[in-house]
């Protein structure tokens, strides 16, 4: 659980691999076992909804998480449904804080480094360079 940083993504993978040991099991029998309704978790997949504090809880109890485990669990919970980014951060820095160790370290892109991995064209163009053998410059790149 401590290497996850979205709560959904946790349940959608638990989900996956219930239904990998059970071929007949579904997101209704996932509900069923986290006692709430379908409609609900799809909603909360979807990112539509998210739960409650308490839910949470419940969601992790029903889980059978250890005590520590719930307690990012709702963390988990606490930080996605954040709406104010100072919060957010907040919510973060007590995450990494309080679970030191156990989290996966993350860190802030630059911009510079989220451009070259959000828009595929940029790395594409500086493979090419890499190329052994292509004769190619940037103004012949400019001219496509």
């Amino acid at each position: 659980l401590f290497h996850y940083n979205d709560y959904r993504v946790f349940l959608k993978d638990e989900l996956i691999r219930r239904m990998k040991n059970n071929t007949q099991y579904s997101l209704r029998a996932f509900a069923l076992s986290l006692d709430i309704t379908h409609s609900a978790l799809s909603q909360v997949f979807s990112g539509k909804r998210n739960f409650s504090e308490q839910r949470a809880f419940q969601v992790a109890k029903k889980l059978k998480l250890a005590d520590q485990e719930i307690e990012y669990f709702v963390s988990l919970v606490r930080l996605v449904a954040s709406k104010d980014l100072s919060r957010k951060k907040l919510i973060h820095d007590e995450i990494q804080s309080r679970f030191k160790g156990k989290v996966l370290n993350t860190h802030d892109l630059s911009i510079d480094e989220f451009q070259l991995i959000a828009d595929w064209q940029h790395f594409a163009i500086l493979q090419l360079f890499r190329i052994s053998g292509l004769e190619i410059s940037s103004q012949l790149i400019s001219n496509r």
